[in-house]
């Protein structure tokens, strides 16, 4: 030890010739350890009657040696053993110390002791004998007594307490001796356990019996008590199913166990998935209910939880009629779907016959559709495709064949006619309100200039050529229900009308469009004109005044 510290020292010897050199080397030993020694605390204390000689507590290093210490008892004591060895020698000397020490010595009541106590007597004198608080007379002899002393026992107290559904035993306060043992038994209610145990404010667990032993100090026991939690065998738990947008699980709960007798107790469960939607291992919790008269008593098991459910999607297995009326112009609705409320694509399609060959309509992607004069004299049906969580196809049932329209009767009044002979490349606009004549006659009062009678002709006439049996309502008809364009017209009309550098133009109702003379065709597209006759014949195939009309649907 150099300076209150530890070093090494490398001797070197170098002998060169004649010449030795001794070289001392010191180097420190904290340079290599690059640490203190470490120190440890040495503690030694006194039980109850008694105390300790020497030094407490002590610091030492590593490996070294503390300085002796002695346990003292007190009188009418007697030192017992240390508490960290059990060695029953008073003094000791701990050595190569490796870690702290914590000792108490502990002391116990010295035995009782019987002693014989020989009184003399002078003849008819009174020899007192206090040991025994007796008084002993004489007759000129000498007599012997045994006599007990007795020596005050220190004694300690044991306090126990038991929480509400249960008992322990004994109850309340134990005076006990010192050196003595104590056991305490703790029982727990029917329909409870032992849920801790505290000894001097410390958890023992939740033990059934608990012993003081050498008791040598006051010391408190307390137990409390907690209902039973019953268990459950595993449930019948249905671990998949196909979408149907709820969480709930198909499950049975298991069979109880640790309900006391007689004791009614019924248990429920309900399962569910963590989410509605499709996939695979999913979360499915079973949690438990309990039911019965002495539910109460008890608490429900804990839930059961796997992560292996599996939810697949939900088989499109059915779409309703498609109601509406089948009429050109009508809302056709796809029908219901099984499941209700399933997410699907629809495709509209149509076919000749009710048995033929269903082709897609473009763009008729809805719930709805509403039927063109295309659709006329055809048949309709409705294809869903499930998406999403649906899976898989169903096709509608037919309609019935789609009827032509039912053309109305305008009730307006003619705001005006336009009357002249179209040139090639002319355009014109007509600009009306919306009147609608129904044929075989238009209503009467169109126009004050004209009388009622004036009945239906063609574009242009032949001089004497009844055209009322041609009305417009026909013209429609028989090209399916739209307006005919002017070659149209001449064919409807064939052998009655007559051709010539002049031909009257055909409008349709519009308060904007312009409809304009198409010379690749010689036609105005998609327009027509019904001209009234007052009976009189203009030289040049002459013309009549004019009005202007439209087919249209009913609905």
């Amino acid at each position: 030890m150099i300076g209150g510290k530890s070093y090494r020292a490398i001797f070197i010897s170098i002998c060169v010739g004649f010449l030795s050199i001794l070289t001392l080397v010191f180097i420190i030993n904290q340079f290599f350890i690059n640490k203190p020694i470490p120190q440890f605390t040495l503690t030694y204390t006194a039980g109850t009657n008694g105390s300790i000689e020497g030094t407490t507590p002590q610091t030492v290093d590593k490996g070294r040696t503390g300085t002796k210490v002695t346990a003292v008892s007190n009188s009418k004591y007697h030192f017992v053993k240390w508490s960290d060895n059990g060695s029953t020698e008073a003094s000791r000397i701990d050595t190569n110390v490796q870690g702290d020490i914590n000792a108490t010595a502990i002391f116990k009541a010295d035995p009782l002791t019987t002693d014989t106590l020989t009184p003399t007597a002078e003849s008819n004198d009174t020899t007192p004998s206090a040991p025994s608080q007796r008084s002993y007379y004489g007759s000129g002899n000498t007599g012997a007594t045994t006599v007990s002393t007795v020596q005050s026992i220190p004694t300690f107290t044991l306090t126990s307490t038991a929480g509400a559904n249960g008992s322990i035993t004994p109850n309340g306060v134990t005076t006990k001796n010192d050196g003595s043992s104590q056991t305490y038994t703790i029982t727990p209610g029917a329909t409870y356990h032992i849920d801790d145990v505290l000894v001097d404010g410390v958890s023992a667990g939740a033990v059934s019996t608990y012993t003081f032993s050498n008791v040598s100090a006051n010391h408190t026991i307390s137990v409390t008590f907690a209902i039973n939690q019953l268990t459950i065998s595993a449930p019948s738990l249905t671990l998949s199913k196909p979408y149907d947008g709820d969480t709930t699980a198909a499950v049975t709960a298991g069979s109880l166990s640790g309900v006391v007798a007689p004791d009614v107790v019924t248990v429920s469960a309900v399962a569910t998935y963590d989410t509605s939607a499709v996939g695979t291992g999913k979360t499915i919790t079973v949690v438990y209910t309990l039911g019965g008269a002495d539910a109460a008593k008890y608490v429900k098991p804990v839930d059961y939880v796997v992560a292996t459910g599996v939810i697949t999607t939900a088989p499109l297995t059915a779409i309703g009629a498609i109601t509406g009326t089948p009429t050109v112009g009508q809302v056709l609705t796809a029908g219901a779907l099984t499941p209700l409320g399933a997410t699907v694509t629809y495709q509209w399609q149509n076919a000749a016959t009710s048995e033929g060959t269903y082709t897609d309509i473009p763009g008729a992607t809805s719930s709805t559709y509403t039927l063109v004069t295309g659709d006329w004299t055809k048949f309709i049906k409705v294809v869903a495709t499930g998406t999403s969580n649906y899976t898989g196809t169903q096709t509608s049932a037919a309609t019935t064949v789609v009827t032509d329209p039912n053309w109305i009767a305008g009730t307006g009044t003619l705001s005006g006619k336009y009357v002249r002979s179209a040139d090639l490349g002319s355009t014109y606009t007509w600009d009306p309100t919306d009147s609608i004549c129904r044929s075989p006659q238009c209503a009467t009062g169109l126009d004050p200039n004209y009388p009622s009678e004036y009945s239906f002709v063609s574009p242009q006439v032949n001089p004497g050529v009844d055209f009322s049996g041609y009305p417009a309502q026909n013209a429609c008809k028989a090209i399916g229900g739209r307006l005919p364009n002017m070659q149209e017209l001449l064919a409807i009309y064939a052998g009655k009308v007559s051709y010539g550098n002049n031909f009257q133009a055909s409008y349709y109702w519009s308060a904007t469009e312009t409809v304009g003379y198409d010379p690749e065709f010689g036609e105005y597209n998609s327009a027509w004109a019904v001209y009234f006759s007052d009976g009189s014949i203009e030289p040049n195939l002459g013309k009549s005044a004019s009005i202007y009309v439209r087919c249209v649907v009913s609905g």
